[in-house]
């Protein structure tokens, strides 16, 4: 009797993978789907012209596909997924079961580029190595103030300030399609502060808005226009120059977003190699900068840079304690202050 495999899709009708091809799926942030689209566009078409198996990627169609994580962290088998992963964020890498079943296994292999990981500091390094994390790049999360409304400061010194009642609806932060884009602040806040710190945080927000609005309401006569706006670097990078916006530079340093590489153990080195130089490359590296996406190689590791505790994220499912402080966080906004 035959059996009949249904055709996996993504959120956008791509199919997720390409049986008997190189699969490959990247993400990155929204503002760089464009640029992607264009680099590994040329690559994978080079490629495809010189190799018999092509690759496939869905990135590449729809630019960034809706629905990728959800297919991911479904996946009972390796056979599922795609021979090479680049990630942005950590709701599939440490979601439960998949962890375990892919990375705690070995099925993926976390790479991170041999003279880049001599270079991290020790604590990525030892995260890099203890949790099967590959490290491609680190953007950051910004604070980003409106000099219209505050010229002369105070300003927030540290990612604690946040909670302090000065501040009180002064802030807004980015999200988007019903959920907070902050959820590493969230986490880092919690770690430093306790479990109800985060709802200090909200009940100092004015706002959860998507980070155009919030770069169209600097300077503007935007009503509900804040002080200190929390967006992604790669938003941040967006601000024309005629915007009365600076970043304000916080004693612990940037929030670390890093961009994740996993690749199958399994994977033939011919194939692999391929894939890695143009990952490697000039070519994903002016993509990724033009987010304020950086290589490890491009990072100044003598400055402070913030991220939760690594240890603790791997310890659970990630989308469980997610969800669970995002729905605390959101319950304690003031009313009226998620639009997205």
């Amino acid at each position: 009797m035959t059996t009949i495999t249904a055709i996996r899709r993504t959120g956008c009708g791509t199919p997720f993978r390409q049986p008997g091809a190189l699969n490959l799926h990247v993400a990155v942030p929204c503002p760089l789907k464009v640029r992607l689209q264009a680099a590994l566009g040329a690559f994978i078409d080079d490629y495809n012209r010189r190799h018999s198996q092509p690759i496939y990627c869905p990135s590449i169609l729809d630019g960034e596909p809706h629905g990728i994580d959800e297919l991911m962290q479904r996946s009972q088998h390796i056979d599922e997924l795609p021979e090479i992963w680049v990630s942005i964020g950590l709701h599939t890498a440490f979601s439960q079961p998949f962890k375990q079943r892919f990375l705690d296994s070995g099925l993926y292999q976390g790479v991170t580029h041999p003279d880049a990981l001599r270079q991290l500091p020790t604590e990525l390094r030892r995260a890099a190595e203890r949790h099967n994390l590959g490290f491609l790049a680190f953007g950051f999360w910004q604070l980003v103030c409106d000099l219209s409304l505050c010229p002369q400061g105070p300003y927030p010194r540290q990612w604690a300030d946040l909670l302090d009642p000065a501040f009180h609806q002064q802030i807004a932060m980015h999200g988007c399609d019903g959920h907070i884009g902050g959820m590493t602040l969230l986490q880092l806040i919690r770690d430093q502060h306790g479990d109800d710190a985060v709802l200090a945080l909200a009940h100092n927000l004015a706002a959860v808005r998507h980070f155009s609005q919030l770069i169209k309401a600097i300077g503007s006569a935007d009503p509900r226009r804040v002080a200190f706006n929390l967006m992604p670097g790669a938003a941040a990078n967006q601000i024309p120059s005629h915007k009365p916006a600076a970043l304000i530079e916080l004693q612990e340093g940037p929030l670390l977003s890093p961009l994740l590489l996993f690749i199958k153990a399994d994977l033939p080195v011919a194939q692999r190699e391929a894939v890695l130089e143009f990952l490697w490359g000039d070519a994903f590296r002016s993509v990724l900068q033009a987010g304020d996406f950086h290589f490890v190689d491009q990072m100044d590791w003598q400055r402070r840079y913030s991220f939760p505790d690594w240890d603790r994220l791997a310890a659970s499912d990630y989308n469980a304690q997610s969800e669970a402080l995002g729905a605390r966080f959101i319950a304690a906004l003031p009313p009226g202050a998620m639009t997205v």
